[in-house]
């Protein structure tokens, strides 16, 4: 009976030593962006899934602009408004650091599974000088146990899992991306930290007609900018198109782009006599 009790024994250490030495999946150290390329961003599109349309943040030198562009690379409104520079940057250097990639399939047949398709991700695209594209990335299921998202490049069939952490950043609303002061802080030249003195407007509105009778509010900064609000009275509220002047030390490709700017957006009663006040 020993005998028979010692094969049996060394026949179940046997069956079960794969279970014990199966090699975990050894994640690799990657960024989804190249951090080389982290200063050379000069563009970056964001279009979620079965959307007809898709975020553009667009760089002229030290100033950002946003706006909505259809698939077919027209824009989608007559609306560019500036972008929160903070944003953008949090962006791009969430995009280029280092951090642990899971290998989750080899095979393009595991694309649907793990919604990285075309049709089914959300898209983060990174644009160098030229409209050379940097990276471009299709993000998937968003695995709430391990707090992992999948992620394809489309340089290769790979997917990935990494950190969630990327995901505050997909998403096209201009709550999340546009300036949010009621004179924009580039053009004011304030620090982030002086900024926060600033009031903040409300929502972006379609620009009210030209016919529209409005009041005009000017403000200037000491540094040779100036802001004209264009304010529209409404039932309980006010929408404003903001006219900005920029520095007179500001590049050429700077000037053009805050002359292009052209939004609107809403303010509460109570900001607006606190704008009046100022």
């Amino acid at each position: 009976m020993s005998i028979v009790a010692a094969v049996l024994g060394a026949v179940l250490i046997l069956s079960l030593t794969p279970l014990f030495s199966a090699k975990k999946s050894v994640p690799l150290q990657l960024s989804l962006l190249n951090p080389k390329y982290s200063e050379s961003v000069a563009k970056i599109q964001i279009q979620l899934p079965q959307q007809e349309h898709y975020l553009e943040l667009e760089r002229h030198d030290t100033f950002w602009t946003g706006s909505y562009c259809q698939l077919s690379g027209y824009s989608a409104s007559s609306e560019i408004w500036p972008a929160d520079i903070s944003q953008v940057k949090n962006l791009i250097s969430s995009a280029s650091k280092v951090c642990k990639f899971y290998k989750k399939a080899d095979s393009v047949s595991n694309y649907n599974r793990l919604s990285v398709t075309k049709e089914q991700a959300a898209v983060l695209r990174f644009y160098g000088q030229d409209n050379q594209i940097l990276s471009e990335l299709y993000f998937g299921i968003d695995n709430t146990a391990t707090n992992r998202i999948a992620v394809r490049s489309s340089a290769k069939p790979t997917v990935y899992e990494l950190s969630d952490d990327i995901t505050v950043f997909l998403k096209d609303d201009t709550s999340f991306w546009c300036d949010p002061y009621i004179y924009p802080q580039w053009i004011t030249g304030m620090s982030d930290e002086e900024a926060k003195q600033l009031l903040r407007h409300g929502q972006l509105f379609p620009l009210p007609p030209e016919t529209e009778k409005y009041s005009i509010l000017n403000k200037d900064f000491g540094n040779g900018a100036e802001v004209s609000l264009h304010i529209y009275q409404g039932s309980d509220s006010f929408v404003v198109v903001p006219l900005c002047v920029p520095s007179k030390t500001v590049s050429a490709v700077e000037k053009r782009a805050v002359e292009s700017l052209a939004y609107a957006y809403s303010v509460s009663a109570w900001t607006m006599q606190h704008v009046k006040s100022e």
